[in-house]
């Protein structure tokens, strides 16, 4: 399946790899779908069965439509597909690779302090350029488009350009002199793509290993098309959170908020009352992380569980609260029918 899932990094490593035919999916809906195009060959029974939610498989098969059902210009077809969707998967796969390099890491050297091998920013004269982190999107996507710029300046229309053209950061690989000069917090490891350079030792050994077992050169990262010739970034391996705060809060409702969205403020909604005497106690967190740092890993550490939505739902579902709710309902329900 293309459209967004929890398998969209291996489409991205597909996409790298210059692979742009079809695979099969893991919604049953979206499997019949498509079997309805290449087992029976019915290509408007394939779109008339295709959910609309699935942008991406409805933008190759309407492609093949126009094309009277000729599937052999597989890249035309998945070009259809909206930009911002197709250079999410080559992004997801970059995360992926990140994840992964960065917990061997961590397994290898531990995640107290630096190690030699790994890789920090150079020193700059500007403070705020040296800690800005260097993201995959805005940076991929800007030398993505650097082609159609250059030709903008060959034409004269991009005098009127301010902005200075992206360049690569420069970084360097710690050694057994300068490791003691940095912390853990400064630590940095590269997304692929060809304009990073690799840690250091054995974790660089893994890494470009990692990507020989996918199938890709890691030192060749041009690909006829542009958009899937992705520089790489650089992102910190741990974040140290600011304007960190918690407070203990008192409930008895498990369904009554605790904290005000921002879109509630927005709206000018009063905040929630907060149930001083109530009889469970729930802790606030308060933070403020860096680019490409998630609230839900700073939970994770925290609390030292797991933050997958399959795991927090059974903690929900057999948390004490929720007992509390299910029994008062019941007695609520038995009361009424006494009463009748």
């Amino acid at each position: 399946m293309l459209s967004v899932s929890p398998f969209s990094d291996l489409t991205g490593t597909e996409l790298y790899r210059s692979s742009f035919e079809y695979d099969p999916g893991e919604h049953p809906e979206v499997v019949t779908a498509r079997n309805a195009w290449l087992i029976d060959g019915d290509l408007d029974k394939a779109l008339e069965l295709m959910p609309r939610r699935v942008v991406a498989e409805r933008c190759i098969l309407e492609s093949y439509k126009k094309q009277n059902g000729e599937t052999r210009n597989a890249m035309g077809a998945l070009s259809t597909i909206p930009k911002n969707l197709r250079l999410m998967y080559v992004h997801a796969y970059q995360s992926y690779v990140w994840n992964a390099i960065v917990s061997e890491r961590i397994r290898i050297h531990g995640a107290e302090k630096p190690a030699i091998g790994d890789l920090v920013f150079e020193k700059s004269e500007d403070p705020e350029l040296t800690e800005e982190i260097v993201d995959d999107d805005a940076a991929d996507d800007e030398k993505a488009d650097k082609g159609i710029n250059d030709e903008a300046e060959n034409s004269g229309r991009a005098s009127k350009r301010s902005r200075k053209a992206w360049e690569p950061p420069k970084v360097k690989t710690l050694t057994a002199e300068d490791v003691d000069k940095y912390s853990i917090f400064d630590v940095i490891m590269p997304l692929p793509g060809r304009d990073v350079a690799f840690p250091g030792g054995q974790l660089g050994e893994r890494y470009r290993q990692f990507l020989v077992t996918d199938g890709l050169d890691p030192d060749n990262f041009e690909r006829k098309q542009r958009e899937y010739s992705l520089g790489g970034s650089y992102r910190k391996i741990l974040h140290l959170p600011k304007e960190l705060s918690w407070n203990v809060l008192r409930y008895t409702d498990p369904d009554v908020a605790l904290a005000q969205a921002d879109e509630d403020k927005l709206l000018g909604f009063d905040p929630p009352v907060i149930d001083e005497n109530g009889k469970f106690m729930a802790l606030q967190i308060s933070l403020q992380l860096g680019t490409a740092a998630y609230a839900t890993m700073a939970l994770r550490e925290v609390t030292k569980t797991e933050t997958s939505s399959h795991f927090q739902t059974g903690l929900t579902q057999a948390s004490e609260d929720q007992r509390y709710k299910a029994s008062a309902e019941t007695a609520e329900a038995v009361a009424g029918e006494d009463g009748s």
